[in-house]
């Protein structure tokens, strides 16, 4: 963005996308009629849509509730928020995602697609007994279920923790496609 100026004074054709407040749904429509794509782009929705369904299918959620939480990412900590890029895909598989409780707003440092928290505060913003880690792995899984600051959550206790994915941080075609392959695998496993 500090450059938009010198690149538009060099006739250069410009398109700003945001990545943190989108649907990658959105996006790929809008990369779609940037470069005359617009039916790739619909194939690859669809695509994505019929993965999602089967998966949704197999694991039969319904509606399980869960929250997202970015559990130690370069040192901080916080809770996804309900109607994220994140949570869209999560629910396509039938979660329905719970954000940072009204208490805990004021403690809020900064927003993006998170609500950032203390460490703290973590154990306490957590309600459902089910979490999925944004930006994990198995090795996040652990962490987070060794961690001794975390050991009373319901989803501690019943080994509730999954990976979204290291990719998850941002969500594209291709990372929503590892979040539901990653998800589907490690829930199917239960």
């Amino acid at each position: 963005m500090p450059y938009l100026a010198e690149v538009e004074a060099q006739g250069l054709p410009t398109l700003i996308l945001d990545y943190s407040d989108t649907s990658w749904q959105a996006m790929a429509r809008t990369l779609g009629r940037a470069t005359d794509r617009e039916a790739e782009a619909e194939d690859v929705i669809h695509n994505f849509e019929t993965r999602a369904q089967e998966a949704a299918d197999r694991l039969a959620l319904n509606g399980r509730p869960a929250t997202i939480v970015g559990y130690d990412i370069a040192g901080t900590y916080s809770i996804g928020r309900d109607h994220s890029p994140q949570a869209e895909v999560l629910e396509a598989l039938g979660f329905a995602i719970t954000p940072l409780p009204e208490e805990f707003k004021s403690a809020v440092t900064r927003v993006s697609n998170m609500d950032f928290i203390s460490r703290e505060t973590l154990s306490a913003a957590i309600t459902e007994e089910t979490v999925i880690l944004l930006s994990a792995d198995a090795k996040d899984v652990e962490a987070f279920l060794n961690d001794p600051l975390l050991a009373n959550l319901p989803a501690v206790q019943k080994r509730q923790v999954y990976a979204m994915g290291l990719s998850s941080f941002r969500v594209d075609y291709y990372s929503a496609l590892e979040m539901i392959e990653t998800l589907d695998a490690a829930l199917s496993a239960e």
